[in-house]
């Protein structure tokens, strides 16, 4: 676990306690003074994104809209099919929590469509609990404490929370497993569903259908290969990553990014977010 005095600014990652990690990937504490307020681009991923937050509101704007963004303090982002800039207002201190579908699904005990290609106040969706969680968080003496306030929170809600059918659970790890390159029809047939029941309920536990996150995983594979070797060629890195042509990963790119490979590859990680 990495360590950040209280008031540096910086970001690093830490790991839940090791019952919750099949539910919750990873916490990001963040700490960043308002002179250092940006702009990110947060592409596509496989993770429901939770904000506990006791800074200043992010403004948030998706490309798709034209309403000039909304304004939120801590939130919930669910599974997206494309970008989203996200802004600082003023000076941000808060952790993200990196949740599986199946994670947020029984945190929040809501359909995860309703949370799909959208960011919605937490305490909206979380309700008076996550409020409660927030207030604890700012009053902690340090990230270690915080971390161990979010393990007990979490924890207890999951563990209170509805079990969630083991066929959605199986068809989500065998999705995930192939990268995005099983056929949707297979998929069904091995959980012993219709196409049509399998895609139900892909959009009422995880949130999008199967089809599009079997898009988001190939797009998160070839993603990782642009940023971390920008030299790799871009045909090489469409065969790897599942994609019929060159061509197929560029129209991918554009549509989840807003933007080619070759200027991903170039951006500073503070441009940028991907888990």
């Amino acid at each position: 676990m990495g360590r950040l005095p209280v008031g540096e600014p910086g970001v690093f990652d830490a790991l839940p306690t090791a019952w919750l990690r099949r539910y919750v990937h990873r916490y990001t504490a963040f700490t960043e003074p308002a002179a250092r307020a940006a702009v990110r681009r947060q592409v596509p991923r496989t993770e429901i994104v939770m904000i506990f937050s006791w800074g200043d509101a992010f403004l948030m704007s998706d490309p798709r809209t034209a309403n000039g963004g909304t304004v939120l303090r801590s939130f919930v982002a669910g599974l997206h099919d494309s970008y989203v800039l996200v802004s600082n207002t003023g000076g941000s201190h808060g952790i993200q929590v990196d949740l599986t579908p199946v994670g947020a699904r029984m945190l929040l005990g809501v359909p995860m469509y309703e949370v799909a290609n959208r960011t919605i106040g937490l305490e909206e969706v979380a309700g008076r609990w996550s409020a409660t969680a927030v207030a604890r968080l700012a009053e902690a003496p340090g990230w270690s404490s915080r971390f161990a306030i979010l393990d007990e929170i979490l924890a207890a809600r999951i563990r209170a929370a509805g079990p969630v059918d083991p066929r959605v659970r199986r068809a989500w790890a065998r999705l995930r497993g192939s990268q995005g390159r099983l056929a949707i029809a297979s998929l069904a047939e091995d959980v012993g569903w219709s196409h049509r029941h399998l895609l139900a309920r892909f959009k009422e536990e995880v949130g999008l259908p199967p089809k599009a996150v079997a898009r988001i995983l190939r797009f998160q594979r070839a993603f990782d290969y642009v940023r971390r070797d920008s030299g790799t060629p871009w045909a090489e890195v469409a065969q790897l990553c599942g994609y019929y042509d060159q061509a197929h990963m560029l129209r991918e790119f554009r549509g989840f990014a807003g933007a080619p490979p070759a200027r991903l590859a170039l951006a500073k990680p503070a441009e940028i977010r991907h888990g």
